[in-house]
This record gives C-alpha cells, structure tokens and sequence, in this order.
C-alpha cells in the first residue's frame, strides 16, 4: 500500500539527488567489455580506465563497483564506519560490505561467490553479481578471453506520442493536465499512471507523482516541516506558499543553491496526493524559466480541451502484457504495480486507494516439472490456506473445484472474510498451457459490486499463449523457500524459526512476520541477575495494566501461569479492536537461569487459528 510521504521527506530526498551524476548512463543499451588482467574498459565503445579486474577463487571476476554500476546509471554511497558500499537502482538496494560474503538485497540476504575486497581504494565485487543484479547480461568468450556486459535501455520510456499537435498532456483517470513541457520528452510512466516523468537530460527533468491520500494528512504540519527540510538541506528558499479549501489543500515550494533550482507543488485532495516536481540547471536561464513557468500550468483537473490523454483505463481496467511469457490480462482501474518492470513470471497489483487494504491481484506462471499440474497446485494452496486461517471468520468452499472460462477451464477455490465493517472475497484460479501453469489470485473487498461477476470479468480477460520453453527456460515458484524452519539467533539464545517468517533482529529483541497473514512474533531476551518467577508475574501484570487504559482493548485472560518445554511462564491474552476487526495478543513472560523471556505474539484476526497459536508456542519451546 502507498503511503503519503511528508514533503520533507520528498524534499530531502530530492535534494540528496544532486550528488547522483551517472557517468556512462544514456538513453540506450549500455555495452561493457573488457579482458581480466586489462586496466582499461570500453563502455559504449569509450575507454575508461579502471583498477584492474581480476579473479579470485574458483575464477570469480572481481570488477571495480563504482566505474560498473554508475555505467547503468545506478547510485553508488560508501560506508566508512561499517566499510560498506550501498547501490541503488530502481527499487533495487544492494548494501556489500567488505570482507562479507553475505551481500543484502532489498533487506534479504544472499551468498556471493566471492566476498568484496578493497584493492587501491576501489570496491571490488563479483561482476556477474553486481551486473545481474540490475538486469544486465554477462558473457565470455573463451577464445579471445574477452568478458561482455549488456545493459538492454529501458523498454517502458517513451515520447509522449498520438496526438503531437496537443498543446497539453494530462490524464483523465486522475484528474490532471499540464502543458507540454517544451524540449523534453516523457521518459517514463508508470503502468497504472501514478508516476510520470519529463526529462531533458538527467540535470533538467519534471515528474509527477500520485498517491493515496492520507486522512490524516496535516497542511501546517507538512508546510512548516517542507520548509525546515529546505533549510537543514542547505537551500536558500525562494518561495513558500499555501492554501486550502474545502475539497483542495496546496503547498508551493521553490528554493536553489549556485547548480540547480528546485520547483515543488503538492495538491491534496480527498482522493489522492498529487506532486509535481522539477529540477533544472541555473545555468540555462532562458531554459530554466520556461520550465518553471510549464509547472505553474498544472491544474488538478481534467477538462480534455487540447490535451493528449495518457490514460490507459477502458471500461474500468487497464490492460496488463507480460511479453516474455506471451500473456496479457485485464487489471482493476485502482490497482498499482508493486512487482518489478522486470519481473518475468510473478506480478503483483494492489489498490492504491487509501481505504481499500484488501483488494488485490497475482498473476504467477510456473513450470509443470516443478509444481506438478494445475489441480494439484490448487489443492496444496488449498490446504496451506486453510489451515493458516481462522475459519470462526474465514468460510472456504468445500474444496477444489473445475470451473470453465473463456480461454481456458481452471481449477479453483474461494474463501470469505467476515470482519467487522467489511468483507473480503478471495479466489484463486489455476490452469495449464503446455509445460506451464498459470495462477490467478483475486482479493477484492465490499466496494466492489457484484462481485463474483467482477472477478468473472477479470478471470475471463487473461490471454495466454504458448510459451517459447526453450527461451524462457525453467519458472520455480519461491514459496518452496517457506517450507520447513531455520535458526535464529537473538544474542546468546537462539530459536528455531518457521521460514513462513520473516527475520528481523535488533539487539536483544528479534521480530518475526508471518508473509502470508501479518502474524508479528516478537521476542525479547535479556539476562538479569537474581530474576525469579515472581518478577515475572508482575512484569506481565504491568504490561495488562498498561493495556486496561485504551478503550478500545479487553482482557481475554489475566496473568496465568503455564509451563513450556520445562520454563515456567505468566501468560495473558488481550484482544484489541480495531475500525477493521479485531487483534488478539499473546504475551508471554518467563525466566530461567537468570535469564527474563519477554515473548508477544500479535495474531490478526484473520490468522486466529489454532494452527498458527501451536506454531507460535513451538518458537517458545525451541528457545536454547
């Protein structure tokens, strides 16, 4: 789910955009060649000269970090505390660190093949890592020993083409128009139109970008705190300006340094948060002012007149196309695209509108030789499902059914759930083309009407054909990876994890989340001397007293006392409403040797089951 990000925030973040000058990056393909033992590279045909590439190992290339990535135009920080280099590159966030064969990606860890060295104070890394990381290619060819990288251009940036005698751009879904900004181009849009991009070159560019509304959002707050961002950043403010009305709340920034001016309007209103943003180089005045005076031309509204409209909405969807799996579909008008530009067989879309955290879309393509046939992938999604959910307020059918659509016939189930000012309907749809099968899963809440007609319409829209196998090669699906349990370590005690949970510790205390249903574990553990049972008891008693002050919370259970895997534990149970259902609360609070275990499990409602209340108490028992 989007989330309104204060303008300062966004301000602050543009203004670090001034240290971010790609070398080597262009519009087109980026081409990197050069041989191991060689101190020069060709980037496009241009020599640069590097510290030297070599191998490690079992003939890992180790290549200059900064010279490589910033020839795909990613940005490149260095660390000196923790002797780590941090890239980052369009939702991609790689942190290396010196001497760690262990590289994070996007917060995930992931084992490289040879740990990062510093070689003449260059960040040395293994080039087929740091180059497949951002989509590029590597080759060898093994009689001229020469190594080649290929970064294909971008396929979604585009002029702004259809109607090139429109004075105006806008689009008619969200609600904006602005004039066509004069010598640039549109660069990029996003699928669902929330973020769109102008650019005459990367010192010189507009975007706008759109997001949820937050009911909460605060104009003098945001206004007070853009304006102190600028002053922290360095920036000599030149305007500050604000307004609002009933149905539209604005901010109006502009500030400079000696390099660049920076141009920033934000429109609230009770839908979406709307930013318009441009950067462009002092230094071509009579360029700078025209584009300054394009971004006054913004109005939150669509009236049509002499404007070419982006929009891609038909008949309330907009048309999704998966070219390297040859499959297109139709996607719900306010979905959003949260998987990658360059994902190949998993994409994800979710409702951008800001009371709607249930309504949802995957589409997943698979190989047969790994999860078998349609019938028996639903089955297993099934029966994963259905045990992972609380059925007090989940309603499955009965089991798997056949069902015929358009293109294809599907075996399916569909679940409910009931909440408390809502309901969720879920269905989820399998069927086989070949060597591959296709999952479609649809969550959609009350606001639609109508609604196994909608998903009927949704299902019915999905077109696939035959898949190149021999291009496209073997499709596993990941949730493989949440099966069975790993080790965790929280200072000196460990615990034995299920890998449906996702690792976060910090210091003493180590946070687990549940990826299928938002189940949060959370552990503390920490030595105390002469600690006895009975500190425990009024640990935990404090705790149920501080939860007795909220309205809004009820005690389930007050302090007992029960025994797990031989520890002795004072245990409650809070239930916690919330405008959209409940949430129970198991805390647990024991010690031995000396040692106070302070464990809380967070169950949404929709996860209450005893399943998940076994697993958790399982993570209890396992705790060494």
């Amino acid at each position: 789910m989007k989330k309104l990000l204060k303008l300062t925030a966004v301000i602050t973040a543009l203004v670090m955009m001034l240290s971010i000058i790609p070398v080597f990056a262009d519009e087109g393909d980026v081409e990197i060649s050069f041989k191991v033992g060689d101190s020069t590279l060709l980037i496009n045909g241009t020599p640069v000269t590097v510290v030297t590439p070599y191998l490690v190992g079992d003939g890992t290339t180790l290549v200059p970090v900064r010279v490589i990535t910033e020839a795909f135009g990613a940005k490149v920080d260095w660390d000196n505390d923790t002797q780590t280099a941090i890239l980052e590159y369009e939702g991609t966030k790689i942190n290396l660190q010196i001497g760690n064969i262990i590289a994070e990606v996007n917060g995930k860890a992931e084992t490289l093949l040879a740990a990062p060295e510093l070689t003449n104070g260059s960040t040395m890394v293994p080039l087929r890592f740091i180059s497949e990381s951002f989509n590029a290619t590597v080759n060898y060819d093994h009689d001229t020993e020469a190594i080649t990288v290929v970064k294909k251009a971008n396929a979604h940036g585009t002029t702004v083409t259809g109607n090139e005698n429109s004075k105006n751009v806008g689009d008619s879904y969200y609600g904006w128009t602005l004039e066509k900004p004069a010598d640039m181009q549109m660069d990029y849009r996003s699928f669902d139109g929330s973020y769109v991009s102008f650019m005459y070159d990367e010192d010189n560019y507009i975007y706008i970008d759109i997001i949820a509304a937050d009911p909460e959002y605060n104009l003098d707050e945001d206004f007070e705190e853009a304006k102190k961002s600028i002053s922290d950043s360095k920036l000599t403010l030149i305007k500050a300006e604000k307004k609002s009305d009933t149905n539209l709340k604005q901010i109006y920034i502009q500030a400079k340094n000696q390099l660049y001016f920076h141009d920033t309007i934000r429109y609230v209103n009770d839908k979406y948060s709307i930013l318009i943003y441009g950067k462009f180089e002092n230094e071509d005045a009579e360029k700078r002012d025209r584009w300054i005076e394009t971004i006054k031309t913004f109005k939150p509204n669509f009236d049509g007149i002499d404007t070419f409209d982006l929009s891609n909405v038909k008949n309330g969807t907009r048309t999704y196309e998966a070219k390297d799996i040859n499959l297109t579909f139709e996607v719900p008008q306010e979905f959003y695209v949260s998987s990658s530009d360059y994902a190949i067989n998993e994409f994800d879309f979710y409702s951008i509108l800001s009371d709607d955290n249930i309504s949802s879309m995957q589409v997943n393509v698979y190989s047969k030789s790994d999860v078998g046939s349609a019938k028996k992938l639903a089955e297993y999604d099934y029966n994963f499902n259905y045990g992972s959910y609380n059925t007090g307020v989940v309603k499955f059918c009965e089991s798997v059914y056949e069902k015929q659509y358009d293109n294809f016939s599907a075996y399916e189930y569909t679940f409910e759930y009931s909440m408390k000012k809502d309901k969720a309907y879920f269905r989820d749809v399998f069927f086989e083309l070949d060597d591959y099968v296709y999952n479609v899963t649809l969550s959609l809440s009350s606001r639609y009407d109508n609604v196994n007609e909608y998903a009927d319409k949704i299902i019915n829209s999905v077109k696939a054909k035959p898949i190149d196998a021999s291009k496209v090669g073997i499709l596993l699906r990941n949730i493989k990876d949440i099966e069975g349990t790993y080790k965790s370590e929280i200072g000196d005690f460990e615990l034995t994890i299920p890998k449906t949970y996702e690792e976060e510790v910090y210091g003493s205390t180590g946070m687990y989340i549940h990826g299928a249903n938002g189940t949060v574990l959370t552990c503390t553990l920490e030595k105390y001397a002469n600690v006895e049972f009975a500190d425990a008891k009024k640990y935990l008693q404090s705790i149920v007293a501080d939860f007795k002050q909220e309205e809004e919370i009820s005690i389930m259970q007050n302090t007992s006392e029960v025994d797990i895997n031989g520890v002795k534990y004072a245990k409650a149970i809070i239930k916690e409403s919330t405008e959209k259902g409940y949430s129970y609360y198991h805390v647990y609070v024991g010690v031995k040797n000396t040692s106070l275990f302070s464990i809380a499990i967070i169950f949404p409602e929709i996860a209450y089951s005893d399943k998940l209340i076994t697993e958790a108490e399982n993570i209890i028992k396992s705790i060494k």
